[in-house]
């Protein structure tokens, strides 16, 4: 992939001064490489000890409590680390995170907020944690860091970046104080990393000769990024992601509902386009299953109705944004497939091929935590930036993935053939004791059963019976 017109990561000489830095230094400290992307309902990541080891996913949940760091300190260290995340930066406070934070400190996903403002402590979890699985016992980690922001937070990446420098120099953690050094650093912007992945398959000619919209529709977030002739011009974002639509459901449904309850969020995806009265119920406080049941109904009448209008703002806010020259549309995103009957049926009326995801479907061996869909821009972005960094490093840390799917087939293909072996083994050993019975029965009775004694010679390779 050439890195003219995609200027974002695939500003060579930065990066290239980074590795040439590195090579000269001595230090043995160890080198990740870490691709974030802080989605408003989880901050997904990829990481990667560069370039041997193979690379994992995390996924934290998205909330944020601003916490003393004496409360921190009293609490006990164990379990997953992605739920007892927390960090005490020198100049910008102490932070519970996630898991933690929600259920310990009443945490909120802090939606209002932008996500540049949270991306400080929030990438200090992350990297915290990635210590963690990486059962690292040193106290300094040299990063190579990009990051996926909405297109209207992206001019603050220098900013960003310079904060990441300073903060994360030395912090305190559950484990003790963390020190990163930054070696490199890139914030791009939302749908970057399908982009690079699709103009991977489409090819340089192909991509510099389309007009391409990549659409993000996140939990917080709707987002464009508009390729014009493999040029990538400014892009656009609001905050019609699905919380516009849990807000609405919640609002006009009461019962005790609140947006800030994961449960709410869950019940509306999994009721799908039909909105299933049936799963809508669950969310009912009601004891009596008739009162359940009538909230149920009552719900699912209130999702279709915010369902539509959220589609239509959507529709309504994608045509003003992306121009009707435009040859191709990528839909990206959980939220978008939650509306892809409508999206697509608006596009296919424009006569607009939609793509999904750019083509992208995350390895299964990469996916254990079952993201699928809303790993595909961090994923993107990571294969883009590997691939990238091995170029120049003359390295092949790109190449972990592909020995990791081709162990996955063949211990998958090994345990398949097993369990047919052992299927085998058990018929024919049944077989066996079917024709042992049998041939005692016939000999009780005074018979001879010679050809039972004949198929149970051959069955048992000549260990058994006898051949007449």
């Amino acid at each position: 992939m050439k890195s003219d017109n995609l200027t974002e990561i695939t500003q060579d000489s930065e990066l290239h001064q980074a590795t040439k830095k590195d090579r000269s230094s001595k230090s043995s400290t160890t080198e990740i490489v870490v691709v974030v992307d802080l989605g408003a309902s989880k901050t997904k990541v990829i990481f990667q000890e560069y370039p041997d080891s193979e690379p994992q996913v995390i996924c934290i949940q998205s909330e944020v409590a601003d916490v003393s760091l004496d409360s921190l300190k009293s609490l006990e260290v164990g379990g997953h680390p992605e739920d007892n995340c927390w960090v005490s930066l020198p100049n910008s406070g102490s932070y519970a995170l996630g898991y933690l934070a929600r259920y310990k400190f009443g945490g909120l996903t802090m939606l209002r907020s932008l996500k540049f403002d949270l991306a400080l402590p929030k990438i200090a979890g992350v990297l915290w944690v990635v210590s963690q699985k990486l059962s690292k016992k040193t106290k300094v980690l040299k990063v190579r860091l990009c990051v996926l922001l909405p297109p209207s937070e992206g001019g603050d990446s220098k900013a960003l970046e310079e904060k990441i420098k300073q903060e994360l120099e030395e912090f305190t953690t559950p484990t003790g104080t963390l020190r990163v050094k930054l070696l490199d650093f890139k914030a791009t912007r939302e749908g970057y990393g399908i982009a690079c992945y699709r103009r991977n398959i489409l090819g340089d000619d192909k991509f510099k000769q389309r007009n391409i919209a990549v659409v993000m529709v996140g939990y917080r977030n709707l987002s464009v990024l508009e390729f014009v002739r493999g040029k990538l011009l400014e892009g656009a974002s609001c905050d019609l992601g699905m919380s516009w639509m849990v807000d609405t459901f919640v609002k006009e449904c009461g019962a005790g509902l609140s947006v800030d309850d994961p449960k709410v969020l869950q019940a509306l995806v999994d009721a799908g386009a039909d909105c299933d009265s049936t799963v809508l119920s669950k969310l009912s406080r009601k004891r009596n299953n008739s009162e359940q049941t009538a909230d149920g109904a009552k719900f699912s009448l209130v999702a279709r109705k915010a369902r539509d209008n959220y589609a239509l703002a959507v529709i309504r806010w994608l045509s003003q944004n992306i121009p009707e020259e435009t040859d191709e549309i990528i839909f990206c995103g959980g939220t978008a497939r939650y509306i892809s009957d409508k999206l697509c049926e608006y596009y296919d009326g424009k006569e607009i091929p939609v793509e999904w995801d750019g083509g992208i479907v995350v390895p299964k061996v990469l996916d254990k935590l079952e993201m699928g869909e809303r790993l595909a821009d961090v994923f993107g972005l990571y294969q883009y930036y590997v691939n990238k960094l091995d170029e120049l490093k003359k390295k092949d840390g790109a190449a972990r993935l592909p020995q990791m799917i081709e162990a996955a087939d063949r211990a998958e293909k090994e345990a398949v053939q097993k369990a047919k072996t052992e299927a085998a083994q058990k018929e024919k050993a049944h077989k066996i004791a079917q024709l042992v019975a049998q041939i005692k029965e016939a000999k009780k009775n005074k018979w001879e059963p010679w050809w039972l004694e004949e198929q149970l010679y051959k069955l048992t390779d000549g260990k058994q019976g006898r051949l007449i």
